[in-house]
Parts: structure tokens; sequence; C-alpha cells
């Protein structure tokens, strides 16, 4: 009796010990929830109830008008661009590759006393070709 009962305590703890781990939950908080303003009643004012939390951590900075999710990926996007772009007009690309072309761009956009140096002159042919439109065949063939 004592051995199955040893037996028994046995399987039991290794049917135990076997049973899967219960996984903490990782689930996200939800953002419509923990970005509420509780303090304010929806009928009141249902933006500042729905935002106001957001709002509260995420300040208007003085040098914007707004904030919202649509700045910060635009200020993202921007800045990893940005950061394309000056790495790419400080490398030493091989020639005709696209990161050459990427800083070549970039670097003359940036280099504006040759841009105020040569003012119009980049563009005086298609100026040209406006100043010679004096009727609707040759606007048609400016334009075309």
């Amino acid at each position: 009796m004592q051995q199955r009962l040893s037996f028994f305590i046995v399987i039991v703890g290794i049917l135990a010990s076997c049973a899967p781990e219960k996984k903490p939950d990782v689930t996200p908080p939800d953002p419509l929830v923990i970005n509420r303003d509780s303090t304010v009643r929806p009928g009141d004012n249902f933006f500042q109830f729905a935002n106001g939390a957001w709002f509260k951590q995420n300040p208007i900075p003085p040098s914007e008008d707004s904030n919202g999710l649509w700045r910060i990926i635009g200020d993202t996007i921007n800045a990893q661009v940005k950061r394309v772009c000056e790495t790419s007009a400080m490398a030493k690309a091989e020639k005709g590759s696209n990161k050459q072309k990427i800083g070549d761009f970039y670097a003359s956009g940036m280099d504006t006393l040759a841009i105020e140096k040569a003012r119009l002159a980049p563009l005086q042919t298609e100026l040209d070709s406006i100043a010679h439109v004096s009727d609707l065949p040759s606007l048609l063939a400016a334009m075309a």
C-alpha cells in the first residue's frame, strides 16, 4: 500500500511539473483608455476627455502650432531622410551609385553661395521658352 501511495505521489509530482507555465499578460495597454482625461466629463468637452492625458504628456512645442501623431511621424521621417542625405554627402561613394547621387544632390542644394552666385542662370532656357509664348500653338509647344 505504501509503495502505491509513493508511486502515486511521484506520478502526481511529475504531472504537476509538466504543466505549462502561465505566461504573464504582455498585452499593451489600450491607448484609447490610457490617453483619456477622466477629470473632464465627455458631455462637456469630448475631445479633452478622449485626448487630454496624451496632450498633458505631449505638450505642443513652442516652435510648432500643433501636436499629434502625424507631426511626430513626419518629424521622424524627416530626421531619417536628413541623416541619409548628410551621410551620403560626406561619404566617398562609388561614382554613379545611389549614395553618390543622393550626396551630390543634397550638397548642391545646401551650397547656398553657389546658388546665389548662379542666380537664375540654370533656369534661363526655360524662362526664354516661356518668354517666346505668344499664342496657343507656342504655349502648347512650350508646355510639351
